[in-house]
């Protein structure tokens, strides 16, 4: 037997299917307020991915005029291969820095920069501090190609020794930073690294660490007790991101890191007629 199946009719009140692409767009169009002075302003104005729009702070003091030393561990540990970053650890951190140099002085024009690195047990200046951002992207991209710019282990002792040896010049009114990328998880120091960072943060250096391997525990400790920021890279856009984040100037802290003068003293050479006193 064969049986019929009835036709279903369609509703003629049914809305229209719509297209395959009509479901990838967003009508933001649909959702616009009227603002006080009578312009049109869409709801979707305001929503930004997060590190698109830094955050705006009012009434935080910051150090306009800063000194940052940036700090490589070019150890043997950064040659090496990682499936996040590639091609080597290295190459992403003078990337990064370089990078980093470009968008500094446009944020920090009246700020000096300086790069360090840490190598073979020791610490050594690739560039002093100068707001020449050619001089430091030509150190950076020459320390990428250099076949031996990594070996041995890092010593963060001699980091920070060597790095408030170089702000220990810097004036008490400009904001003293260091700022160091970390590919590995050992260092080897000649003598006590905790006596080390108590006299750095006794010198109001403020250190912030960004780890390309995992979370170290004196690392973390040297950026807490000194005032600075920690953190760990996942992938090269997450060490990018990092280090967009201390591009502004940082609060000035009010308590024993606080530079020692608020004001600087400018002084103008008075006019003195001649055969006169001074007016």
């Amino acid at each position: 037997h064969n049986h019929c199946i009835p036709r279903m009719e369609e509703d003629a009140e049914a809305e229209p299917q719509s297209y395959a692409w009509e479901s990838e767009l967003q009508r933001t169009w649909d959702a616009v307020e009227e603002t006080a002075d009578g312009s049109l302003r869409s709801a979707a104005a305001g929503s930004w991915r997060p590190g698109e729009k830094p955050s705006v702070q009012v009434g935080v003091r910051r150090g306009v005029m800063r000194a940052v030393l940036l700090v490589l561990d070019c150890s043997r540990h950064a040659a090496e291969h990682d499936v996040e970053m590639k091609p080597s650890r290295l190459s992403v951190m003078c990337d990064a820095a370089s990078d980093f140099a470009g968008r500094f002085f446009e944020q920090n024009p009246v700020s000096t920069l300086a790069v360090l690195v840490t190598r073979r047990e020791k610490a050594e200046a690739l560039t002093q501090l100068s707001c020449n951002v050619r001089q430091h992207q030509q150190a950076l991209r020459a320390l990428a190609a250099s076949d031996d710019g990594c070996g041995g282990d890092a010593s963060l002792q001699n980091a920070l020794e060597l790095a408030r040896d170089t702000l220990s010049s810097v004036a008490s009114f400009v904001s003293r930073e260091v700022l160091l990328l970390s590919s590995s998880l050992t260092t080897c120091d000649p003598g006590d690294l905790l006596a080390s960072l108590s006299s750095i943060a006794a010198s109001r250096v403020r250190c912030s660490v960004i780890s390309l391997l995992a979370e170290v525990y004196i690392c973390r400790r040297i950026a807490r007790e000194t005032g600075g920021e920690y953190g760990v890279a996942l992938s090269q856009p997450h060490l990018r991101e990092l280090l967009l984040r201390l591009l502004p100037p940082r609060p000035v802290c009010q308590d024993k890191l606080a530079p020692t003068n608020s004001l600087v003293k400018v002084g103008f050479p008075s006019r003195v007629p001649p055969g006169g006193a001074p007016a």
